[in-house]
């Protein structure tokens, strides 16, 4: 079926003759929803630049979108589809960043490519409220789900910096196994596991 629903199905069965038996008692079958192809419900331009990232926030009322070149942020209330600000991260530089947002939503983490350092963004208002210099380029980022620890992917040895949160104090650096930079990091929900 096109449409999710309900629907009642019967069947009737035929001999080589061709006889006809009665019709089936109704079977109740659900259709849970369509399958390919997905309907684009609406679009919003957000800039004349490649696309880079995007985070929605835990509540899921705003999408925030980072680009490649500009060194914006762009952000999107999705109750409307419509975008309400621009926030500027990082002008002049590939910016190629990478968000992470607290649990609660009220902050932002970005990174900028082969800049030594993160930024934060203030949710309620897109106001860049501070930076956290690294000492070496910054490229991907994550979250505990608690919100008490930042991951950031830093260098091209592949290290990880641990910072602790809200005082933003650098807690560690790990050392994978790869020596190149890392382009992904992922915390499992119990935040036991930090995967890169």
């Amino acid at each position: 079926w096109i449409c999710p629903g309900v629907y009642s199905v019967r069947a009737q069965i035929h001999d080589n003759r061709p006889e006809l038996s009665e019709w089936s008692e109704p079977l109740k079958v659900t259709a849970a929803a369509p399958g390919y192809p997905y309907k684009l419900e609406a679009s919003v331009k957000v800039t004349d630049d490649f696309l880079w990232d995007a985070l929605v926030l835990p509540q899921g009322d705003y999408v925030y979108v980072t680009d490649q070149y500009e060194g914006t942020m762009s952000v999107i209330r999705t109750s409307d589809t419509r975008l309400v600000g621009q926030i500027p991260f990082h002008k002049g530089a590939s910016y190629k960043g990478q968000m992470a947002s607290l649990p609660d939503g009220r902050y932002v983490y970005g990174t900028c490519f082969r800049r030594k350092w993160i930024g934060v963004v203030r949710t309620s208002d897109g106001t860049v409220v501070d930076s956290l210099m690294l000492g070496d380029s910054a490229t991907s980022i994550a979250v505990a789900p608690d919100g008490k620890r930042l991951y950031v992917a830093v260098g091209d040895p592949g290290l990880v910096t641990a910072v602790r949160l809200p005082d933003k104090v650098v807690e560690d650096t790990l050392c994978t196994l790869y020596n190149t930079p890392i382009t992904s990091l992922l915390v499992s929900p119990d935040g036991a596991c930090l995967y890169a």
